[in-house]
């Protein structure tokens, strides 16, 4: 994905595989997809660990994004 505005302000574009998000912030994101004959899972998990919420795109068989493995918290 390529990052092209936070909060509403344009930004210098850049490409990231992940992103940290504050509560209340917003971002306007690029996504490209690849060529390929599957879906392809577009995840937001709470850095806490206590959920995470999914966009499938594409047709096909699933690829699902990587498992974010939940923080110690203790």
């Amino acid at each position: 994905m390529q990052i092209e505005a936070a909060d509403g302000l344009q930004v210098e574009p850049f490409k990231s595989d992940r992103l940290l998000m504050a509560v209340a912030e917003t971002y306007d994101l690029l996504l490209r997809m690849p060529k390929t004959e599957a879906s392809l899972e577009f995840r937001a998990s709470a850095q806490d660990g206590s959920g995470a919420a999914s966009a499938v795109l594409g047709q096909g068989p699933l690829r699902k994004a990587p498992e974010i493995p939940k923080p110690d918290l203790y």
